[in-house]
């Protein structure tokens, strides 16, 4: 391949290798039943959906409760600022983040992974205030550069205009 560092194909093939793991293992808390989870082919109905219990995982806010317990924040003052932001149901929120903190606590590691995979399957729900939030952070860059736009032109006029009166 011309072009092409030699070390970009075994980058690439190392990257695959550490990012797609060669074998996926579902958590025993995601198994309807042991039977199901003996056998070669993983059928749908022998699977829980991450929207039944104990995951719950059927709106925006449980899987922020989730990201909020796995990173350790501090439940009252996340409490505090989120719901008024997003306009969620600050007792439910409260109860999802306490309880997504005790499945931590406890260190089942069955019910860590599938929520842990629960929390990744519906993080699409986070699309829209990502984008939201990338469109304000790109609208507040813009409005900065054009305050230092005109903040600039005006001192450059400005010092055009007294310019003369400093030389001789």
């Amino acid at each position: 391949m011309p072009l092409l560092p030699v070390c970009l194909i075994e980058d690439l093939y190392t990257t695959i290798n550490d990012v797609f793991p060669k074998q996926i293992l579902i958590p025993q808390a995601l198994w309807l039943n042991t039977t199901c989870a003996d056998q070669a082919v993983v059928l749908a109905a022998c699977l829980k959906t991450c929207q039944d219990e104990p995951f719950a995982y059927t709106n925006l806010q449980a899987v922020l409760a989730w990201g909020l317990a796995e990173a350790g924040a501090n439940v009252t003052q996340v409490t505090g600022l989120l719901p008024s932001l997003l306009r969620f149901n600050t007792s439910l929120f409260l109860e999802q983040i306490l309880r997504s903190s005790k499945v931590l606590d406890d260190k089942d590691p069955s019910l860590v992974g599938s929520n842990r995979l629960c929390a990744a399957v519906n993080s699409y729900r986070l699309v829209s205030y990502v984008a939201g939030l990338a469109v304000a952070l790109a609208l507040a860059v813009l409005l900065l550069r054009i305050a230092l736009a005109v903040l600039f032109g005006a001192f450059a006029g400005a010092f055009a205009v007294f310019l003369p009166s400093f030389t001789w």
